[in-house]
């Protein structure tokens, strides 16, 4: 099976939306940032490539960082940060 890890992010989509769990899209958030790391570029409707777009770029990739910090700060017992 040698797209198992699109599997896995489809069963995190399902259970994230399912059970409102918000940590699973910071993990998803996550998951979608540290490769644009390694290839410079990330795919947001449009493949979005460091080297042509750097601030359109690195926009999303604080985005997504933001994000995935603030969903898996949303799960966290007794912590109030939601608007």
């Amino acid at each position: 099976m040698k797209h198992w890890p699109v599997y896995i992010a489809l069963a995190l989509i399902y259970l994230s939306v399912w059970f409102e769990y918000n940590f699973l899209w910071g993990i998803l958030f996550i998951s979608w940032t540290i490769p644009a790391f390694y290839t410079k570029e990330i795919h947001l409707i449009q493949t979005v490539r460091q080297n042509e777009s750097p601030f359109l770029f690195w926009t999303i990739v604080l985005t997504w960082i933001i994000l995935s910090i603030w969903m898996i700060l949303l799960d966290i017992p007794n912590l109030s940060i939601a608007p």
